[in-house]
């Protein structure tokens, strides 16, 4: 016979061979049964059961067995477990005697079949769990008030380190969680694994979160904490695609890159080494705040929460990413994926966005999944591979009914071949020719895609320095193999082409062309007495600096060294001067170039004219509010202004030297005469103050004192740098300072670029006629007549550039003139983003045509050994040059 039949034998009923299964027991089949144990109302009977095969023989069982009436009343007790082996039952009851009579003594009327039931199974699952943990994993609230039980709520599970409130927030046990903290459980328990509170509640519900967070301050240390894995507990609740944690969490205190893969250290697998579990103390966490996480809690992308990163990686639009930015998030940060918010902005095709990172430092060149930069994303979306079309038509919603349509027909319905954000990470310094992990370049996807614009997609790439493919690359088509000959089909009206070129061919080669030998012909030490002068004018144009700013940084790629480093005597006017300024206290051409696209629509905010005031705080900002023109060592500095509390108005030069007409008014020479001199600005001018002045445009913004934007008389500055340099020279030979003299060895000016030629219906306006017609007709042409008088007044380029040419000509000193043709007239307050990078992806192209031409420019350049470009550039105010 069987050891449960001979149960079955015993009491009477059918019990299951499960002998963990509570069953209801009579305590009167007991009586005669011996207690090995006895704790309370839990006892351990010894059987004694004769064998079904030899009845003359007995068996020994165990059975323990929970008397719930102490009077022994019928179908009172229960049996709990049940063995033939002692060992076994031993070991089931030491886990249960301190357990299930304090259950019964808690809630007596609770302690029902199932219930036990549910106790015993967690007993044997959890040898080392209190009867606290279980309580809390069943939401036993009676239990943990109860008075025997309170002592155990700080209770650590042997296996586990576990403590009750532990047990509560993975079992979502909420009305637990609140009385253990009620109770005052320690919140700031940790388990074996380095799991804290918040790790536990970052896989559950919101409300656990706030409940652990509600009764004291949240302790940085603790919600920031890696465990054993790596993982904190923002990046667990990523991983589980829990948003509302995410969120929750967030505004309780996590820090902003705490998601981000191998934050904070750069490791990108679990964490090995237990001294980095620790959050740095030395490293303060980024908490966006309960308000700034609230605030933006319906801005995020829930979905792309799951692969991690920063809220950078989540964010839906420019303020949240800027807000964000501005609380700390890392640009850089990468997510489970192994991208960076700029790859998520560039695949979801977000110009302004990217745009906002670009400009705020993100890496252009960062390394994402499978090896892609952000411009091979940027190519995937412009120009998508036919086998990816059709998740897109699914994320876009468009709808083809039965699909009868082609696949390119559909195509035409997204925006394929919006080069935008291709154009905007090709200014900002995408390298066109970075590999993959597959060995792909972006000019490589285009030519690969059978996309409607592909070929303009190719073009874009092609045109700034897009490369071939080697012969070993495989799968190569004619737009990108080494054998081929496409290189897609440029935009509408691509103005770049008619460019003219950097020099005169009349005026200006022959120039050239003596410089270039007498570098190679004639030592240092033959050279004229004086010093090296290599003269930068730089235009005014508004916003259009950017082009300054981006010829300048291709400029420099020529070069191989900061162009600052290459000129000795500066001049600019409005956006022209400010960036010399930038230049000259330190900022370097690529920080000059975000902070433009950082600054425009801070300044350029609604209809002219724009707020001042906002302009001058960004000037004393980015400027330094104390810095002086004099504390700029070098380069020299002329920046130009006009006072215009007079008539005629008066073009005045801001400078970080002496004027040289105050110079020979303070030393009088016998026989110099310094004719009707007006005392110019003191080189003690604040340098904010100088660019506030050079940049107050009319109708743009407010004057500045008594002064206008320098544009209004020389918006085109380079005859009136000539001119300050021959007054210059002579001066100090009139003062027999010959060493001082200024040799020009080359003229750079720079332009904003050169819109297209329109027609216009000006004269045709100003015809005489009578009438209430002719009237308004008139006054329509006075309108067009103003606006021809200040166009002229501010003109660049035509006789201006060919003045200066001449000039240079004449003292046989080489003058390059760069200037863009662009596609498209771009207003000085622009701040659309697409026109922009359209704007400078053509002033890169122009640049790229000119190579042979910046080649020789470059050459003219190089600073002597002696330079002053490069001894006293360390004595000037502001950051190291990159």
């Amino acid at each position: 016979m069987s050891f449960f039949k001979i149960f079955d034998n015993l009491r009477g009923v059918r019990i299951p061979e499960d002998p963990g299964r509570v069953v209801d027991v009579r305590p009167d089949d007991y009586l005669k049964c011996s207690v090995l144990y006895r704790e309370d109302g839990l006892c351990l009977y010894e059987l004694c059961l004769p064998e079904a095969s030899a009845p003359t023989e007995t068996q020994m069982c165990y059975d323990i067995v929970l008397l719930k009436e102490l009077n022994r009343s019928s179908n009172s007790a229960l049996s709990v477990f049940r063995s033939g082996k002692l060992d076994a039952t031993e070991l089931q009851f030491t886990i249960l005697k301190d357990k299930l009579p304090l259950l019964l003594q808690c809630v007596p009327d609770l302690c029902t079949r199932d219930l036990i039931q549910e106790v015993v199974s967690l007993c044997r699952s959890n040898p080392s769990w209190s009867l606290a943990h279980i309580a809390a994993h069943m939401g036993m609230l009676d239990v943990l008030k109860h008075a025997s039980v309170k002592s155990q709520i700080n209770h650590m599970a042997a296996e586990t380190g576990q403590t009750p409130l532990h047990i509560a927030i993975k079992a979502q046990k909420l009305t637990a969680v609140q009385m253990l903290i009620h109770l005052e459980a320690n919140v700031e328990a940790v388990d074996a694994n380095h799991d804290t509170m918040y790790h536990c509640a970052a896989i559950t519900t919101k409300d656990i979160i706030k409940a652990l967070s509600g009764k004291t301050a949240v302790n940085p240390m603790l919600i920031n904490r890696r465990n054993k894995e790596g993982y904190t507990p923002l990046q667990l609740a990523c991983l589980m695609d829990r948003a509302d944690c995410v969120k929750e969490l967030l505004k309780e205190g996590a820090d902003i890159n705490s998601a981000s893969a191998g934050h904070p250290s750069k490791s990108r697998g679990p964490l090995n080494s237990s001294s980095t579990l620790e959050l740095d103390n030395s490293i303060p966490p980024k908490c966006l705040g309960r308000g700034k996480a609230e605030q933006n809690a319906n801005n995020f992308q829930e979905e792309d929460m799951k692969h991690g990163g920063t809220p950078l990686h989540w964010a839906k639009s420019t303020p949240v990413l800027e807000s964000m930015i501005e609380h700390g998030c890392d640009l850089n940060a990468r997510n489970f994926q192994d991208n960076t918010a700029l790859h998520i902005m560039v695949a979801r095709n977000r110009l302004n966005c990217v745009i906002l990172l670009l400009s705020y430092g993100a890496d252009v060149n960062a390394i994402g999944m499978d090896g892609d930069t952000p411009l091979h994303i940027a190519v995937r979306v412009a120009a998508p591979a036919a086998e990816n079309w059709l998740p897109m038509f699914e994320q876009t919603k468009v709808s083809s009914p039965g699909r009868k349509k082609p696949l390119q027909e559909l195509a035409a319905l997204l925006d394929f071949g919006d080069v935008s954000v291709l154009q905007a990470l090709i200014v900002f310094g995408a390298d066109v020719n970075a590999l993959n992990n597959k060995g792909e370049t972006a000019r490589h996807l285009a030519a690969a895609s059978r996309a409607m614009k592909r070929d303009l997609v190719l073009y874009t790439v092609h045109a700034v320095g897009g490369s071939r493919c080697s012969d070993d690359v495989p799968n190569c088509r004619d737009g990108c193999s080494s054998f081929g000959c496409f290189d897609g089909i440029a935009p509408d009206k691509p103005n770049f082409f008619k460019s003219a070129k950097l020099f005169d061919s009349l005026l200006g080669e022959l120039i050239v062309k003596e410089a270039l030998e007498s570098l190679e012909t004639v030592q240092e030490s033959d050279q004229r007495r004086g010093r090296q002068c290599r003269a930068l004018a730089l235009d005014g144009g508004g916003i259009r600096g950017l082009v300054i700013i981006r010829m300048m940084m291709s400029l420099e790629k020529v070069v191989g060294r900061p162009l600052v480093q290459c000129f000795d005597w500066i001049a600019g006017t409005s956006t022209g001067g400010i960036l010399a300024l930038c230049l000259a206290s330190g900022k370097t051409t690529s920080q000059c170039f975000k902070l433009y696209f950082r600054l425009k629509d801070k300044i350029f905010v609604g209809n002219r004219p724009h707020d001042s005031d906002a302009l001058e705080k960004l000037l004393k900002q980015e400027l330094s509010e104390n810095l002086r023109m004099s504390d700029i060592s070098y380069p020299r500095i002329a920046i130009t202004a006009v006072a215009a509390e007079r008539h005629p108005a008066k073009l005045y030069l801001f400078r970080n030297y002496k004027a040289p007409r105050q110079i020979v008014a303070e030393s009088g020479p016998g026989g110099c005469v310094v004719g009707d001199y007006e005392p110019d600005p003191d080189p003690s001018e604040l340098v904010w103050n100088v660019a506030r002045a050079t940049g107050a445009a009319p109708t743009y913004f407010s004057p500045y004192k008594q002064y206008l934007d320098g544009g209004l008389i020389s918006n085109n500055p380079t005859l009136d740098l000539l001119t300050e340099i021959t007054e210059y020279n002579a001066v100090q030979r009139a003062i027999e300072a010959d060493s001082e003299v200024a040799n020009l060895t080359v003229m750079v000016s720079l332009g904003t670029g050169k819109p297209p030629v329109l027609p216009t219906s000006t004269v045709d306006c100003l015809q005489t006629s009578t009438g209430l017609l002719g009237t308004a007709r008139m006054a329509y042409g006075l309108q067009k007549l103003f606006q021809l008088v200040v166009d002229q007044a501010t003109q660049t380029g035509g006789r201006v550039v060919e003045r200066a040419q001449a000039w240079c000509h004449g003292i046989r000193v080489p003058y390059f003139r760069l200037n863009p043709e662009t596609s498209e007239e771009v207003g000085l307050n622009e701040t659309d983003n697409k026109v922009l990078v359209k704007l400078l992806w053509e002033s890169m192209v122009y640049m790229r045509n000119r190579r042979k031409e910046l080649a020789q420019l470059a050459r003219l350049l190089k600073p002597c050994n002696d330079s002053p470009s490069l001894l006293l550039r360390s004595e000037s105010p502001g950051p190291p040059i990159d």
